[in-house]
């Protein structure tokens, strides 16, 4: 999830984060990723961006934990819940960072709210 998040914000938001993470490497460098979930990350063909990778990955652990009996279905649906909810936020950063509102706009809804 970290590595989720960390390359939302490297990719679309804040460029600092473009710093301190130039390449792929840099996060398993920094430990929020190991060599092989790299390895795997950079197999996957996506066109459109890969930030839902690690959220599959985390899914599937829920899922084989619950096949193995260490958590159980309740728990398993409040975790995925979680994950969705996690999952709806990044979308909106994308969805934020994509359209661009005028400042114009927000000036005249501010107009009309306030009293």
């Amino acid at each position: 999830m970290n590595f989720t998040l960390s390359l939302i914000i490297d990719v679309l938001v804040e460029i600092r984060t473009i710093k301190r993470f130039p390449t792929l490497q840099h996060f398993v460098t920094a430990g929020l990723m190991t060599d092989a979930e790299l390895k795997t990350y950079e197999t996957v063909d996506a066109p459109h961006g890969k930030w839902w990778v690690p959220l599959v990955w985390v899914s599937n652990l829920l899922k084989k934990c619950q096949e193995e009996k260490v958590i159980d279905s309740v728990l398993l649906k409040c975790l995925m819940k979680e994950v969705l909810s996690f999952r709806l936020g990044l979308v909106m950063l994308i969805v934020y960072d994509w359209m661009s509102i005028p400042l114009v706009y927000t000036q005249i809804f501010d107009g009309f709210t306030d009293e």
